[in-house]
């Protein structure tokens, strides 16, 4: 294994970047961490071992920690976004809310029916 930049190898990356979720009271069954040579990913849910909400200070604090590790951040989080160094709660909305239901209107089928030209038949009967 090679090392990167910052003198860390990815499998070096990943046990350390583990270690701090793990410090920081991150759950690690809802997340998924991914180091590359240059980059850090985590993806999936972050959720505190306790069950309680992160604060965006926890997460701030937890965002500087991993610049230690890796310079490059990115997050595919279901509930916050720390992309850009910035943290944003990500509000998920009750979806039925948003989705009438949908009407069974039946529409009018209109029947046309073929009319035959019937010819007039001339019967002579002289």
């Amino acid at each position: 294994m090679s090392s990167n930049d910052d003198g860390f190898t990815r499998l070096k990356k990943n046990q350390l970047t583990r270690q701090l979720l793990s410090s920081s009271n991150v759950d690690l069954n809802f997340i998924s961490v991914q180091n590359t040579s240059k980059s850090l990913n985590l993806s999936g849910k972050l959720v505190k071992v306790n069950r309680q909400p992160f604060t965006p200070e926890e997460l701030f604090l937890l965002l500087e920690k991993l610049k230690r590790i890796s310079r490059n951040i990115t997050t595919d989080l279901d509930n916050w976004d720390l992309n850009g160094w910035q943290v944003i709660k990500i509000e998920k909305q009750n979806v039925n809310k948003f989705f009438k239901p949908i009407r069974n209107k039946k529409k009018k089928r209109k029947k046309f029916i073929e009319e035959e030209e019937v010819e007039d038949i001339i019967i002579d009967l002289s």
